[in-house]
């Protein structure tokens, strides 16, 4: 018994067809013949398939619960809070929810850049292959 797994030549439209184009698992597998050796050549690339989703997965979990990224500064009234974020003209960033990146930058403070999913500085939030589906 064979059976034979076949790419899809489906469009995804403007930006988005790049953007995940991935290279088919089975591209490198050099087929014998032998049904026992390529399909266990199959599974083994499938296997490696599911340990580097699996160790993605991981890296983003971590980075998706690390809790320690953020601050929180405390007045004694809303009225304080206010002041004092009108006074670093901070209040243009929000008032509760301020992203440091943005603050960092009208303070002249070089920080070190970082690849996160959920960044939302400089307009970032939508990937561009999605943002190309708007336009």
């Amino acid at each position: 018994m064979s059976f034979e797994l076949k790419k899809s030549n489906i469009s995804l439209g403007k930006g988005l067809s790049s953007a995940f184009q991935k290279k088919h698992p089975f591209d490198d597998i050099v087929y014998t013949g032998n049904t026992e050796q390529d399909l266990k050549q199959e599974f083994n690339e499938i296997q490696k398939g599911f340990m580097e989703r699996n160790k993605k997965e991981q890296e983003r979990f971590k980075l998706a619960t690390d809790s320690e990224y953020w601050c929180c500064l405390v007045f004694q009234t809303r009225e304080q809070k206010e002041q004092f974020l009108h006074a670093m003209k901070w209040m243009v960033h929000g008032d509760k929810y301020i992203d440091g990146v943005k603050v960092a930058k009208q303070l002249d403070v070089s920080l070190t850049p970082a690849e996160v999913p959920y960044n939302t500085s400089e307009g970032k939030s939508v990937s561009k292959a999605w943002k190309d589906l708007t336009e």
